[in-house]
């Protein structure tokens, strides 16, 4: 029968790929992990600030962005990365004690967390080095049309303009390491 939801190895699919589902139950999952991990901090006793947030960079992070690579178009959709950054800056606030009405980018900047734009990315582009190392090479030669229809090609898109265009020399190196190296430093820039 027909379903307009279904789920398939952890990932949220809906009629039309909007991903709301996806992201919804990202947000009830992350919630109730990082409510755990707030059970751990006391006023004077448990976790320092920076050994919460290792836990939210090592428990939380992985988790929430599991699947990245296929519903990345949430890119374009800034209601659902806002609501993505909303989780990732509560965990910041819970880390340091922040007041509720701190900023999403203070709360974020504070705890050194990439917005959640950043992270979608960086599983993107780290998904690509894996999965079509002969596609980026392509890429490095202006091979792939520049339009977003899909998640790749999207990632494509931002590689070929932050990755080869600001931070890989000439020749494209041919050593995945050079590549994610280099992808690192323009979402490191990017997020600066």
């Amino acid at each position: 029968p027909h379903v307009r939801v279904v789920r398939y190895l952890g990932v949220w699919f809906d009629d039309f790929l909007t991903w709301s589902r996806q992201v919804q139950e990202l947000l009830v999952t992350a919630r109730r992990r990082l409510w755990a991990l707030r059970r751990c901090i006391g006023r004077t006793w448990g976790l320092d600030p920076y050994t919460f947030l290792f836990f939210v960079r090592r428990a939380l992070i992985p988790q929430m962005f599991y699947g990245a690579a296929c519903w990345a178009s949430v890119l374009s959709v800034g209601v659902r990365l806002d609501q993505l950054d909303s989780i990732l800056a509560q965990a910041a606030r819970m880390a340091f004690r922040l007041e509720r009405s701190t900023s999403t980018e203070a709360a974020l900047a504070l705890a050194g967390l990439p917005p959640a734009r950043i992270l979608i990315r960086q599983r993107l582009c780290r998904y690509m080095v894996r999965r079509d190392w002969g596609a980026l090479a392509d890429l490095a030669h202006d091979r792939i049309p520049p339009h977003y229809v899909s998640a790749r090609e999207l990632g494509w898109t931002w590689f070929q303009r932050s990755v080869v265009g600001r931070t890989l020399s000439v020749p494209f190196p041919r050593t995945r390491g050079v590549i994610r190296r280099a992808m690192d430093r323009a979402l490191q820039q990017e997020w600066q």
